[in-house]
């Protein structure tokens, strides 16, 4: 029972960012200002826009079809990118590994540890943490046990930064104006186009490169549709990406972003209420 408690542990935490990946012109909007912009330049000031936010709040819901990958997660979280990246957020619904989570699960991501509070229905497996009501996970001594699940998180978690997300979109040749939509009462610009995962790593700075390649790699797919909400201040507030491969597994991801700036405070459980799972993984 060990690697249900490490399974649910890991699985909340997977969809911390899995959350992932300009133009020939085509269509052309009103950038801030009022200035004319063409799609792709839309893209480019919004992911530099986007990447100047060291704070936001993101209700994040991913699916996942194929053989030994099928799955749905919803989770919200307050994210604070600097000093350091840290998160206090809730999964309420998930299922993976053959699992299925009937309760919601609060999160804390702090000091490159995750602390997930152990689930009701798998309250019975407490032993295997001491009897502790919270379980944590150091991610760098859980990288180094060879888990692949685990390897994943690590990967994923390069992906809360929406400033990274939208920066990937900017090597696109196809990328195009859709329309306009209200998103949780703000006034948005749809843009919508695909992307290859050379054209998304190519928006990116050598260091983030070397850590999404293996994500991307991961996903399986070549190609990337991706859809674009953004404001009028140029911030993005809604982000959909699907990813297909050719053996028929499917990825989807939906982002909605707000509270972009807000003052997020996260602090770890108690440590008198924190234990930790023993040989990781086994």
């Amino acid at each position: 029972m060990r690697k249900a408690v490490a399974g649910a542990a890991v699985g909340s935490t997977l969809i911390l960012a899995l959350a992932a990946c300009g133009s020939t012109g085509k269509s052309a909007d009103n950038g801030p200002g009022g200035v004319k912009l063409t799609a792709s330049e839309v893209l480019l000031k919004t992911s530099q826009k986007t990447a100047s936010v060291n704070s936001f709040s993101a209700d994040v819901t991913l699916g996942a079809n194929g053989q030994g990958k099928s799955g749905n997660t919803h989770f919200t979280a307050q994210v604070r990118l600097k000093p350091d990246v840290a998160l206090t957020g809730t999964v309420d619904k998930a299922s993976f590994g053959g699992m299925s989570l009937d309760s919601s699960v609060p999160v804390i991501l702090l000091n490159n540890v995750i602390y997930v509070k152990v689930p009701s229905q798998l309250s019975q497996f407490s032993q295997f943490v001491g009897n502790k009501p919270w379980v944590k996970i150091d991610l760098a001594k859980a990288a180094g046990s060879g888990n692949d699940t685990t390897s994943a998180v690590q990967d994923a978690a390069q992906l809360i930064d929406p400033g990274n997300l939208t920066k990937s979109f900017t090597g696109s040749t196809d990328a195009a104006k859709v329309g306009d939509d209200t998103i949780d009462g703000t006034t948005t610009t749809h843009y919508k186009g695909t992307v290859t995962i050379k054209q998304a790593l190519s928006g990116l700075d050598a260091t983030t490169q070397q850590k999404m390649q293996p994500l991307y790699t991961k996903i399986g797919s070549q190609k990337i549709a991706f859809d674009l909400w953004a404001d009028g201040q140029g911030l993005a507030r809604k982000v959909q990406l699907k990813a297909a491969t050719p053996n028929g597994e499917s990825t989807n991801l939906t982002v909605v972003y707000s509270d972009f700036g807000k003052s997020v405070t996260v602090n770890a459980p108690s440590a008198s209420d924190v234990g930790t799972l023993p040989s990781f993984g086994k």
